[in-house]
Protein backbone atom coordinates (compact mmCIF):
# COMPACT_ATOMS: atom_id res chain seq x y z
CA UNK A 1 0.00 0.00 0.00
CA UNK A 2 1.48 3.47 -0.66
CA UNK A 3 1.18 4.70 3.03
CA UNK A 4 3.11 1.66 4.08
CA UNK A 5 6.30 3.52 4.05
CA UNK A 6 4.82 6.76 6.30
CA UNK A 7 2.91 3.77 8.70
CA UNK A 8 6.13 1.89 9.48
CA UNK A 9 8.41 5.09 9.99
CA UNK A 10 5.81 6.70 12.71
CA UNK A 11 5.55 3.35 14.34
CA UNK A 12 8.80 2.92 15.17
CA UNK A 13 9.47 6.28 16.36
CA UNK A 14 9.67 6.36 20.26
CA UNK A 15 7.27 9.33 20.76
CA UNK A 16 4.57 8.05 18.59
CA UNK A 17 4.81 4.55 21.01
CA UNK A 18 4.00 6.33 23.58
CA UNK A 19 1.26 8.52 22.35
CA UNK A 20 -2.32 7.38 23.37
CA UNK A 21 -4.47 9.93 21.49
CA UNK A 22 -2.93 10.67 17.67
CA UNK A 23 -5.04 13.31 15.66
CA UNK A 24 -4.07 12.84 11.63
CA UNK A 25 -4.89 15.91 9.78
CA UNK A 26 -4.68 16.22 6.03
CA UNK A 27 -6.44 12.92 4.91
CA UNK A 28 -8.28 12.35 1.58
CA UNK A 29 -9.43 8.51 1.96
CA UNK A 30 -9.07 5.84 4.80
CA UNK A 31 -6.02 3.70 4.22
CA UNK A 32 -3.53 6.12 6.17
CA UNK A 33 -5.50 6.51 9.52
CA UNK A 34 -6.97 2.76 9.27
CA UNK A 35 -3.42 0.77 8.87
CA UNK A 36 -2.33 3.37 11.98
CA UNK A 37 -5.36 1.70 13.90
CA UNK A 38 -5.04 -1.31 12.66
CA UNK A 39 -1.14 -1.12 14.07
CA UNK A 40 -3.02 -1.11 17.32
CA UNK A 41 -1.51 0.51 20.78
CA UNK A 42 -3.64 3.41 20.71
CA UNK A 43 -6.85 4.68 22.47
CA UNK A 44 -7.75 6.96 19.77
CA UNK A 45 -6.95 8.23 16.64
CA UNK A 46 -8.79 11.21 15.60
CA UNK A 47 -9.07 12.07 11.38
CA UNK A 48 -9.98 15.17 9.73
CA UNK A 49 -9.30 16.21 6.86
CA UNK A 50 -9.07 20.04 5.29
CA UNK A 51 -11.82 19.86 2.75
CA UNK A 52 -14.46 17.61 4.32
CA UNK A 53 -13.16 14.99 1.44
CA UNK A 54 -14.49 11.38 1.47
CA UNK A 55 -16.08 11.11 5.44
CA UNK A 56 -18.54 8.34 4.83
CA UNK A 57 -16.06 5.79 3.28
CA UNK A 58 -13.21 7.18 6.10
CA UNK A 59 -16.13 6.65 8.77
CA UNK A 60 -17.18 3.40 7.60
CA UNK A 61 -13.61 1.84 6.83
CA UNK A 62 -12.70 3.14 9.89
CA UNK A 63 -15.00 2.04 11.85
CA UNK A 64 -14.60 -1.88 9.81
CA UNK A 65 -11.16 -2.61 9.34
CA UNK A 66 -9.32 -0.75 12.22
CA UNK A 67 -9.10 -3.85 14.67
CA UNK A 68 -11.40 -2.71 17.50
CA UNK A 69 -9.49 0.92 18.07
CA UNK A 70 -11.21 4.14 17.70
CA UNK A 71 -11.31 6.14 14.42
CA UNK A 72 -13.24 8.70 14.25
CA UNK A 73 -13.85 11.52 11.73
CA UNK A 74 -14.37 15.05 12.36
CA UNK A 75 -14.68 17.44 9.68
CA UNK A 76 -13.78 20.95 11.58
CA UNK A 77 -10.97 23.78 11.48
CA UNK A 78 -8.37 23.99 13.73
CA UNK A 79 -9.71 24.34 16.93
CA UNK A 80 -10.11 20.79 18.24
CA UNK A 81 -12.62 20.20 21.13
CA UNK A 82 -10.84 17.01 22.27
CA UNK A 83 -6.94 16.67 23.38
CA UNK A 84 -4.49 14.83 21.51
CA UNK A 85 -1.16 13.70 22.39
CA UNK A 86 0.93 14.44 18.86
CA UNK A 87 -0.68 15.03 15.85
CA UNK A 88 0.04 14.11 12.07
CA UNK A 89 0.06 16.55 9.10
CA UNK A 90 -0.36 14.84 5.77
CA UNK A 91 0.59 17.67 3.16
CA UNK A 92 -2.02 18.24 0.06
CA UNK A 93 -1.11 20.10 -2.98
CA UNK A 94 -3.90 22.58 -3.37
CA UNK A 95 -2.93 23.84 0.58
CA UNK A 96 -0.97 26.91 0.19
CA UNK A 97 2.74 27.39 1.99
CA UNK A 98 1.55 29.82 4.43
CA UNK A 99 -1.44 27.52 5.31
CA UNK A 100 0.85 24.91 5.90
CA UNK A 101 2.59 26.82 7.99
CA UNK A 102 0.01 28.12 10.37
CA UNK A 103 -1.38 24.15 10.40
CA UNK A 104 1.79 22.43 11.28
CA UNK A 105 3.06 24.81 14.02
CA UNK A 106 -0.42 25.61 15.43
CA UNK A 107 -0.67 21.67 15.53
CA UNK A 108 3.08 21.02 17.70
CA UNK A 109 1.83 23.86 19.73
CA UNK A 110 -1.49 22.28 20.73
CA UNK A 111 -0.42 18.51 21.10
CA UNK A 112 0.46 17.84 24.99
CA UNK A 113 3.68 15.75 23.84
CA UNK A 114 4.25 19.17 21.28
CA UNK A 115 5.15 16.98 18.11
CA UNK A 116 3.78 16.93 14.85
CA UNK A 117 4.69 14.62 12.34
CA UNK A 118 4.95 16.16 8.54
CA UNK A 119 4.19 13.91 5.89
CA UNK A 120 4.87 15.29 2.07
CA UNK A 121 7.32 15.51 -0.97
CA UNK A 122 10.27 17.01 -1.79
CA UNK A 123 8.50 18.44 -5.10
CA UNK A 124 6.03 20.05 -2.57
CA UNK A 125 8.68 21.97 -0.82
CA UNK A 126 8.18 20.03 2.34
CA UNK A 127 12.13 20.65 2.91
CA UNK A 128 11.45 24.52 2.62
CA UNK A 129 8.36 24.36 5.06
CA UNK A 130 10.68 22.22 7.73
CA UNK A 131 13.56 24.97 7.37
CA UNK A 132 10.75 27.86 8.01
CA UNK A 133 9.55 26.43 11.46
CA UNK A 134 13.09 26.35 12.22
CA UNK A 135 13.61 29.06 11.45
CA UNK A 136 10.22 30.24 13.91
CA UNK A 137 11.96 28.16 16.60
CA UNK A 138 10.68 24.87 16.47
CA UNK A 139 12.62 22.07 16.13
CA UNK A 140 13.17 19.91 13.17
CA UNK A 141 14.32 16.78 12.03
CA UNK A 142 14.38 14.44 8.82
CA UNK A 143 13.71 11.49 10.52
CA UNK A 144 13.24 9.97 6.94
CA UNK A 145 13.49 10.03 3.28
CA UNK A 146 11.52 7.29 0.97
CA UNK A 147 10.82 7.28 -3.17
CA UNK A 148 9.49 9.58 -5.15
CA UNK A 149 10.82 12.50 -2.92
CA UNK A 150 8.45 11.46 0.24
CA UNK A 151 9.65 12.89 3.56
CA UNK A 152 8.63 12.50 7.32
CA UNK A 153 9.74 15.47 9.55
CA UNK A 154 9.28 15.61 13.11
CA UNK A 155 8.67 18.90 14.41
CA UNK A 156 8.58 19.37 18.33
CA UNK A 157 7.71 22.38 20.48
CA UNK A 158 10.54 24.25 22.24
CA UNK A 159 10.19 27.31 24.56
CA UNK A 160 10.84 30.04 21.49
CA UNK A 161 8.27 28.34 18.95
CA UNK A 162 5.06 29.84 18.35
CA UNK A 163 2.43 29.33 15.65
CA UNK A 164 2.63 30.99 12.39
CA UNK A 165 -0.65 33.46 11.92
CA UNK A 166 -3.26 32.73 9.59
CA UNK A 167 -2.81 33.54 6.29
CA UNK A 168 -5.35 35.90 5.40
CA UNK A 169 -6.44 37.90 2.38
CA UNK A 170 -8.98 40.33 1.56
CA UNK A 171 -10.93 41.50 -1.47
CA UNK A 172 -13.56 44.35 -2.14
CA UNK A 173 -16.54 43.42 -3.87
CA UNK A 174 -19.57 45.46 -4.99
CA UNK A 175 -22.96 43.70 -5.37
CA UNK A 176 -24.65 47.07 -6.03
CA UNK A 177 -23.76 50.64 -7.06
CA UNK A 178 -22.62 52.27 -4.07
CA UNK A 179 -21.94 49.09 -1.68
CA UNK A 180 -18.49 47.71 -1.22
CA UNK A 181 -18.23 44.86 0.46
CA UNK A 182 -14.59 43.87 2.65
CA UNK A 183 -14.03 39.74 2.94
CA UNK A 184 -11.41 38.11 4.21
CA UNK A 185 -10.51 34.78 3.15
CA UNK A 186 -8.21 31.84 3.22
CA UNK A 187 -6.18 30.51 0.47
CA UNK A 188 -7.77 26.93 1.06
CA UNK A 189 -11.10 28.12 0.41
CA UNK A 190 -13.28 28.33 -3.05
CA UNK A 191 -12.92 31.64 -4.60
CA UNK A 192 -10.20 33.10 -2.36
CA UNK A 193 -9.24 36.12 -4.58
CA UNK A 194 -12.34 37.28 -5.73
CA UNK A 195 -16.36 36.25 -6.33
CA UNK A 196 -16.76 33.93 -8.82
CA UNK A 197 -19.15 34.23 -11.90
CA UNK A 198 -21.44 31.49 -11.23
CA UNK A 199 -21.96 33.67 -7.25
CA UNK A 200 -21.60 36.53 -9.16
CA UNK A 201 -24.93 35.47 -11.29
CA UNK A 202 -26.61 34.39 -8.39
CA UNK A 203 -26.19 37.54 -6.26
CA UNK A 204 -27.11 40.07 -9.18
CA UNK A 205 -30.39 38.02 -9.96
CA UNK A 206 -31.63 37.49 -6.73
CA UNK A 207 -31.33 41.12 -6.25
CA UNK A 208 -33.03 41.76 -9.57
CA UNK A 209 -35.56 39.54 -8.24
CA UNK A 210 -36.40 40.20 -4.93
CA UNK A 211 -38.20 43.24 -3.04
CA UNK A 212 -35.63 45.07 -0.87
CA UNK A 213 -38.45 45.72 1.91
CA UNK A 214 -39.80 42.37 2.07
CA UNK A 215 -38.44 40.20 5.34
CA UNK A 216 -37.45 36.86 3.33
CA UNK A 217 -35.04 34.39 5.54
CA UNK A 218 -32.71 33.38 3.03
CA UNK A 219 -30.37 29.61 3.55
CA UNK A 220 -27.19 29.58 2.21
CA UNK A 221 -26.05 26.04 2.31
CA UNK A 222 -22.01 25.64 1.09
CA UNK A 223 -21.60 29.77 1.92
CA UNK A 224 -18.19 29.69 2.15
CA UNK A 225 -16.52 32.83 3.85
CA UNK A 226 -19.94 34.37 2.92
CA UNK A 227 -20.02 35.53 -0.74
CA UNK A 228 -23.80 35.55 -1.40
CA UNK A 229 -25.31 34.82 2.05
CA UNK A 230 -23.49 38.02 3.42
CA UNK A 231 -23.80 40.18 -0.19
CA UNK A 232 -27.75 39.48 0.20
CA UNK A 233 -27.95 40.49 3.81
CA UNK A 234 -26.24 43.74 3.27
CA UNK A 235 -28.34 44.63 0.26
CA UNK A 236 -31.59 43.10 1.68
CA UNK A 237 -31.56 44.64 4.95
CA UNK A 238 -34.92 43.04 6.25
CA UNK A 239 -34.20 39.74 5.08
CA UNK A 240 -32.55 37.03 7.93
CA UNK A 241 -29.84 35.00 6.23
CA UNK A 242 -28.52 32.34 7.43
CA UNK A 243 -25.17 30.23 6.54
CA UNK A 244 -23.98 26.85 6.73
CA UNK A 245 -20.86 25.33 5.65
CA UNK A 246 -19.05 21.67 6.45
CA UNK A 247 -15.65 23.39 6.63
CA UNK A 248 -15.01 25.19 9.98
CA UNK A 249 -12.15 28.05 8.64
CA UNK A 250 -14.67 28.88 5.97
CA UNK A 251 -17.61 29.49 8.65
CA UNK A 252 -14.60 31.24 10.78
CA UNK A 253 -13.97 33.61 7.53
CA UNK A 254 -17.80 34.00 7.55
CA UNK A 255 -17.71 35.39 11.17
CA UNK A 256 -15.54 37.79 10.27
CA UNK A 257 -16.65 38.89 7.39
CA UNK A 258 -20.48 38.90 8.61
CA UNK A 259 -18.48 41.03 11.44
CA UNK A 260 -17.13 43.53 9.84
CA UNK A 261 -20.03 44.20 7.36
CA UNK A 262 -22.02 45.03 10.71
CA UNK A 263 -24.93 43.27 9.61
CA UNK A 264 -25.80 40.99 12.71
CA UNK A 265 -24.85 38.47 14.95
CA UNK A 266 -22.23 35.64 13.69
CA UNK A 267 -22.34 31.85 15.36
Amino acid sequence: MKSRFEVNTILRDSVYLQARTVLVRGISDAQFPVELAMAGGKETIIVSSWMGGKANSIDQRGSQSSGGNRVRFRVEGIAFKEDYDIAILLQEQQVSMGLILYEASTLACSASQGVLYLLGRKQQGIETIAKSLGNAGFSVDLISRGSSGRRIVKVGLTGEAKPYPLPVQSFSYSPLDGISIQFETISSLFSATQIDQGSNLLIHYCLDTLSKAAPYTILDIGSGYGAIGLSLAVCLPNAQVLMADIDKRALDMANINITKAGVGRST
